[in-house]
This record gives C-alpha cells, sequence and structure tokens, in this order.
C-alpha cells in the first residue's frame, strides 16, 4: 500500500505533534519525579549531589515535615476555609445568578453589569483597604473571615 503526498505529511505532522507533547510532558514530569526521590535523602545526600540517587529511603524526612511544620494543621484550615467559602457561595451566589438571569426587573441588567464589569477587578487593588476594614472590625487571623473572603472575591465570577 502506497501513501500519497498528503497523506505522507499528515502523519508526519501527526508524528512531529506527538514528539513535541511527550517532550513538554516529560519537561512537566521531571520536577515531580525528582522533588519525590529527593524527599528520601538526607540533608547531606542532598547537597553533595542533587541528582542522584537516595542511597536509601528514609521515611522520617516525611515525619519531621507532619511534626515540624504542622501540615495536618495546614490542610485542616485549608479545608475549613474552602467549605466555609464554598458555603457562602452556595447560599448567596447560586439564588443570585439565578434570579439574574431567571427573572427581568428594573436594574437587573445593570446589577448584570456591575457583577460581569467586577469581574476585571483584581484583588491587588483593594488589598491594602481590606486589610484595613478587616483590621479595623478585628477580624485578622479568623479562618472564618477568610472564607468568607474568599468566597465574596469570586461572587462576580460565580454570579
Amino acid at each position: 500500500m502506497e501513501l500519497n503526498q498528503p497523506e505522507i505529511k499528515r502523519i508526519s505532522a501527526e508524528w512531529v505533534v506527538r514528539i513535541i507533547f511527550i517532550a513538554v510532558a516529560v519537561v512537566m514530569i521531571f520536577p515531580l519525579i525528582w522533588n519525590l526521590y529527593s524527599s528520601f535523602k538526607s540533608n547531606t545526600e542532598f547537597l553533595e549531589n542533587a541528582y542522584s540517587l537516595p542511597s536509601q529511603l528514609r521515611w522520617d524526612n516525611y515525619h519531621r515535615a507532619l511534626i515540624k511544620s504542622r501540615l495536618l494543621d495546614n490542610i485542616l484550615n485549608s479545608v475549613y476555609t474552602v467549605v466555609i467559602s464554598l458555603a457562602v457561595l452556595f447560599v448567596f451566589a447560586v439564588p443570585t445568578s439565578y434570579c439574574l438571569v431567571r427573572f427581568k426587573f428594573r436594574g437587573s441588567k445593570l446589577m448584570m453589569g456591575v457583577y460581569v464589569s467586577a469581574i476585571f477587578i483584581q484583588a491587588t487593588y483593594i488589598m491594602i483597604p481590606l486589610f484595613l476594614q478587616i483590621n479595623r472590625l478585628g477580624l485578622l487571623n479568623n479562618l472564618s473571615t477568610l472564607g468568607v473572603l474568599y468566597a465574596v472575591m469570586q461572587f462576580p465570577f460565580s454570579i
């Protein structure tokens, strides 16, 4: 079976794309693999040769990471913050978006325009006034406040 010129070009283009995808995958996966096998090294082994394989598997590195950095506490804090944020979004953003799309009332287009334009407000623009306001209210270092703040920052996108 002979291949004509357009088929050869198509097949070679497919192989070029596959090779590029494989190269990108290797470039993306290598740091993950390197971090994984480096996590089993001692500090001395890592500083001597960062790219060599570990001489033995040191599971105590993971134990130290869990204990010293309080990793489990940080994970639980993150889960709590996300749950609060999602709850606030479900309670307020879902009904608001439903009403804005389903019902037509005076000012609904303006309200939708405000939400759409608020998507373009970057968090960095309002960070200092927001910090000052939260500080004035005495709500710093509070996970619930952080969850509500994350939810409010996502309102325009969610709606």
